[in-house]
């Protein structure tokens, strides 16, 4: 565990290093701090990625796993069990927070969809909660537990939609 986060530390300071160098470089015509090899490595990372994604190439994800939903009822109980540990739950917010935070989600990923029709859809369930979530802080905090359990139900349907549609870069799902 020492180990990696030495690791990550001077990973992290020698990007910062030539991120403070290269600028210094090019103004006062010193030496660049990245050599030409590795930019050409980067490069070629970088379009690989995009023909990846253009060519559809890329591995697809198994919609509704059982994992998927492990994990996210395990993520669930561990920060529900955190706050209360802490104390979070006792304030009135909290459980609000967490529902606008849920919202946002489901227009994140409609936007990494990159689907237009979809980030409508998502923008509308989106506002919902946010509805919820000002009605669970400004009255009873049962709005806000049921637009919580409504966001599992919600996603248990979703999957199912997602078993007979296809992914952004086409070809069906697999299950």
């Amino acid at each position: 565990m020492v180990a990696l986060l030495l690791r990550s530390f001077l990973s992290a300071t020698n990007i910062l290093f030539r991120l403070t160098r290269f600028p210094r470089a090019v103004l006062e015509g010193g030496e660049i701090p990245v050599p030409l090899e590795d930019a050409i490595k980067n490069m070629a990372v970088i379009e690989a990625i995009f023909r990846s994604a253009e060519s559809g190439s890329g591995k697809r994800r198994r919609a509704g796993s059982a994992v998927e939903y492990l994990i996210g009822l395990i993520l669930s109980v561990a920060v529900a069990g955190f706050a209360t540990a802490i104390g979070l739950d006792r304030e009135r917010a909290f459980y609000p927070t967490v529902l606008i935070v849920i919202a946002s989600y489901y227009v994140l990923f409609a936007v990494i969809g990159g689907s237009s029709q979809a980030l409508l859809v998502e923008i509308i369930v989106a506002t919902g909660f946010l509805v919820f979530a000002v009605l669970g802080f400004k009255s009873s905090l049962w709005f806000a537990v049921a637009a919580i359990v409504g966001h599992g139900v919600l996603i248990s349907s979703i999957t199912g939609l997602l078993k007979t549609r296809e992914y952004r870069f086409g070809g069906p799902v697999s299950v």
